[in-house]
C-alpha cells in the first residue's frame, strides 16, 4: 500500500484492477475536476467536469457534488494532487534493506522539507535501472501529515491511522 492510499477516502478508493473504464480526480488550490470515461463499443465516451475554488477546504463538497453529477459511485479512480500539494525530490538511494527505506530516506529528507521532517507523510519511488548512472537514486514525494489530518483535506473525509 501506497503511504497515500491511507488518506483516501473508501469511496474514493484506488482500485487496482484493469478497466476498459478510466475515472480520475484532480484536486489543486484553484479548483476541482473529475474525468470518467466509458467505453461504448468501439469508442470512449467521456464526461469531464471542472469547478473552480476559493480554498483547497471547498474541494470536498464541490467533489462530492461532481461524483453525485458524472456518476462516479462505485468506480475506480485515479487520485491525481497539484504539485503546489506536495514536495518531491530526487536523491541518492540510501544503501539499506528495502523494508528500512522509507525510514532511511526520512532522515535524508530533512533538509530538503520547509517543515520539520516528523510532520511529514513520504512516499519513496525509486528511478529504473536504466536511468541510473553511477548510483541507485530514488524520488521522494513528500506531504504535511497535519494537512491530510485536517485543514486542507478535512472536507474529503480523508481518515488517518492515528485518528
Amino acid at each position: 500500500m501506497l503511504a497515500i492510499d491511507r488518506w483516501v477516502p473508501d469511496w474514493l478508493r484506488i482500485n487496482r484492477v484493469k478497466s476498459e473504464d478510466s475515472t480520475a480526480v484532480y484536486i489543486s488550490t484553484a479548483g476541482v475536476a473529475v474525468a470518467k470515461a466509458t467505453r461504448v463499443d468501439d469508442r470512449y465516451l467521456l464526461n469531464l467536469r471542472a469547478d473552480p475554488i476559493d480554498r483547497l477546504a471547498d474541494a470536498g463538497p464541490v467533489l462530492k457534488t461532481q461524483c453525485q453529477t458524472i456518476g462516479l459511485k462505485g468506480r475506480a479512480c485515479n487520485l491525481v494532487l497539484a504539485p503546489e500539494l506536495y514536495s518531491l525530490s530526487l536523491i541518492e538511494k540510501p544503501s539499506v534493506a528495502d523494508d528500512e527505506l522509507r525510514d532511511a530516506v526520512r532522515w535524508r529528507m530533512r533538509e530538503n522539507l520547509e517543515y520539520p521532517v516528523d510532520e511529514a507523510t513520504l512516499d519513496v519511488f525509486a528511478m529504473p535501472e536504466s536511468a541510473v548512472r553511477d548510483r541507485p537514486m530514488v524520488f521522494v514525494v513528500a506531504i504535511q501529515t497535519q494537512s491530510l489530518k485536517k485543514g486542507q483535506f478535512a472536507s474529503f473525509g480523508f481518515a488517518t491511522e492515528h485518528e
